[in-house]
């Protein structure tokens, strides 16, 4: 049996190696074009199985958190997939709504593999502790589906079933750890996960709509302004400093009882398309500053009648400068990785990319708390690559991927963090004896790496060598180390590496022996039978139908998809049900209906359900928890109506001993990004600014 499970996953990998999802999609494509003349009426649905399982595969892939949750349901999928393919070779007559309820499964298995596999989807399990249940659940439907079809390669056996479990415990397990420990904005107080991060979703979202050229953008955003400083804040020291920094001025003064540095800038805000992104891009920049490992941006201001933004001063400089004058302890290098690691893990649960993660990149305050900065090359995680002019300078950072000209995502960024690692270790820059930038790549392309050869340390160290390596060295292009992995190892390795009160931890340039310069110790590394078979129309056909307002149309359509098992069918249904549009009113199936789909995840059916249970004539039970369960989920799952009355609710009082105006607040600022003038009104009376 493991070895048939194995066989499953290696064919998931080699799909990975044909690059993109058009390949993928269009291999698959040939693959229904065999099947056409035998089962015509599949095609549609067999193609449907091929796109989605490859999304499962790249949601596989690029996962973040719960890998192995997904490698469960990668295997299912992968199953699905080759039994499709003996289909082609051998053509049988199948039940077509049997097919369809197939189909209906692996979706429902792709949006829970995206849910889980990132912070902003696990947050709807969260507070329902329901993880557990939907993956029952998702292999039970997709065990009987499969059986429905009489599919003959089956994964359904106790040895599954007992590594399903070991899979959903170490999930669990290890992601209660990452929460209780990662903090540093990611989370609250509580060890929920900060809302911050949907507003910051929604607006890196919404710029970059308008980078890709998408037209109505630009007033999605334009309402989206940098924090202005009135100059009589910015008071002076008792002595005047200057510093120095890519050949501008940064001058030092004092907001707001903040020591900060003021950079000349000239933004402009004409309402053109380019200064609007950069508009929003510099209210996200503020927006960052709920991360303690991310510097600060205060806003705009003038100085000495320039423009100028204001940032947090850091008054060691970047860690490049700081490595170059002085050693720094091993048991301090530790630390400095751990908290660059809570920062860069707060932006990429804001799907934001750095791009340029190095030394010369983090700024160094007087407690040696390290903060990441210069912002000039992030992006959005689904838009293009910014052209980088200074190539040069970081590809000695670079995945080897990044270097073969692929698409920029997070996994190359872990790599260019694990190289910011090796040269804080080592204190100096990747394969400096290497010239030339195209031998370095050659070199990297290659599969050649940095060596790692450790210098003369005292005995308690050596652990921390090793655990260093070990992240250094981790994972390849195919199965690279989750950024989570790493910070619960680096969280592991500061738990025993406390610095003794008699220790420094910066010591004179060229006192410690950190390469083995002064002892050499390296640590290696056919047609006429085909049956006659009733077409069926598509969901989307039945949504376009509502908006035509032929409701006949729209409610056959979506009667037929609620009854094989498509949630988003159930919410429709309900909806025609509870408003008596073309059927008479039915308001207790309609509230069957809603509760089906919020169940199933659904963000407008959870709203739904939760309101009818404030309706005394709906004839569903009141129930405080189960309301507020499901209002929270469809808030954070994006829905703007529920973050308003979750918002509202909160700052009125009207949730007894949960009522919190801070966290009221926030829901009405995530409502107000999402468009909702009510909550944009409240805002302006209570006079808070959406941008801060």
């Amino acid at each position: 049996m493991a070895e048939t499970l194995e066989m499953v996953l290696e064919d998931a990998q080699s799909i990975f190696t044909l690059g993109t999802n058009s390949n993928i999609l269009k291999n698959s494509l040939n693959v229904v074009g065999k099947l056409a003349d035998t089962v015509q009426p599949f095609v549609p649905l067999i193609s449907t199985v091929f796109v989605v399982v490859s999304e499962v595969m790249k949601i596989y892939e690029n996962a973040k958190h719960n890998k192995k949750i997904c490698a469960s349901l990668l295997v299912r999928a992968n199953t699905a997939k080759i039994n499709v393919e003996i289909l082609q070779l051998q053509p049988r007559i199948c039940d077509h709504k049997a097919f369809y309820r197939f189909v209906e499964v692996l979706k429902k298995i792709k949006n829970f593999m995206n849910d889980v596999s990132n912070l902003s989807g696990w947050k709807k399990y969260a507070t329902t502790n329901s993880v557990q249940e939907t993956f029952t659940k998702l292999i039970s439907e997709f065990d009987q589906s499969m059986n429905d079809l009489h599919f003959t390669i089956t994964i359904s056996n106790e040895e599954q079933r007992k590594l399903d479990q070991e899979n959903l415990n170490a999930d669990f397990e290890e992601m209660k750890q990452f929460l209780k420990t990662i903090a540093g904005g990611v989370t609250d107080n509580n060890s929920q996960i900060n809302t911050i991060i949907n507003e910051l979703q929604i607006i890196n979202e919404k710029v970059g709509l308008l980078t890709n050229g998408l037209n109505n953008a630009g007033n999605q955003i334009n309402h989206l302004k940098a924090i202005k400083i009135n100059p009589k804040e910015l008071d002076d020291l008792p002595y005047r400093e200057i510093k120095l920094c890519a050949g501008k001025s940064i001058v030092k003064k004092l907001y707001r009882g903040n020591n900060v540095a003021c950079k000349s800038t000239n933004v402009v805000d004409d309402g053109t398309s380019v200064n609007q992104r950069i508009q929003a891009q510099l209210v996200i920049l503020g927006k960052l500053k709920e991360c303690p490992n991310i510097l600060k941006f205060y806003g705009l201001s003038n100085l000495d009648d320039n423009q100028v933004m204001v940032f947090e001063w850091a008054d060691k400089g970047n860690l490049r400068e700081l490595y170059l004058n002085q050693d720094i302890d091993l048991v301090e290098k530790v630390h400095i990785a751990l908290d660059i690691c809570r920062g860069l893990v707060f932006l990429h649960s804001c799907d934001i990319l750095h791009h340029d993660i190095r030394c010369e990149n983090i700024m160094m305050t007087l407690r040696l708390e390290p903060k990441i900065a210069n912002f000039k090359y992030s992006r959005e995680t689904e838009q293009n690559s910014t052209l980088i002019e200074n190539v040069n300078d970081l590809v000695r950072w670079m995945a080897p991927e990044k270097m073969s000209k692929h698409r920029y995502n997070f996994k190359y960024e872990i790599f260019s963090f694990e190289m910011l690692i090796w040269e804080l270790v080592f204190e100096k820059f990747p394969y400096e004896d290497i010239s030339s930038t195209n031998q370095v790549i050659e070199h990297v392309i290659n599969g050649n790496r940095e060596n790692i050869i450790f210098g003369q340390i005292t005995p308690e160290n050596q652990r921390l060598q090793q655990g260093l390596m070990e992240i250094i060295t981790a994972g390849n292009p195919q199965n690279r180390i989750r950024l989570a992995e790493i910070f619960l190892k680096l969280e592991k390795l500061s738990l025993n590496c406390t610095q003794p009160c008699y220790r420094t931890s910066l010591y004179p340039d060229g006192y410690l022996d950190l390469d083995g310069s002064k002892l050499n110790k390296q640590l290696s590394i056919t047609e006429s039978n085909k049956p006659f078979i009733t077409e069926i129309k598509s969901l989307e056909e039945g949504i376009a139908a509502h908006k035509n307002k032929d409701y006949e149309k729209a409610w056959k359509i979506f009667e037929l998809h609620s009854n094989l098992g498509n949630s988003t069918a159930k919410y429709w249904k309900a909806r025609y049900l509870i408003g008596g549009v073309f059927v008479n009113k039915d308001i207790t199936q309609a509230a069957s209906l809603f509760k089906e789909a919020a169940e199933d995840n659904n963000t407008d059916a959870c709203f739904r359900y939760a309101l009818m249970m404030t309706d005394k004539s709906s004839g569903v039970k009141y129930n405080r928890e189960k309301f507020i369960e499901y209002l929270m989920k469809a808030a954070d799952a994006g829905n703007a109506m529920a973050q308003y009355n979750l918002g509202d609710m909160h700052l009125k009082g009207n949730l007894p001993s949960l009522s919190n105006s801070d966290l009221g607040i926030k829901y009405l600022k995530l409502a107000a990004l999402n468009g909702h003038s009510k909550a944009v009104e409240i805002l302006k009376e209570k006079d808070i600014n959406i941008n801060e």
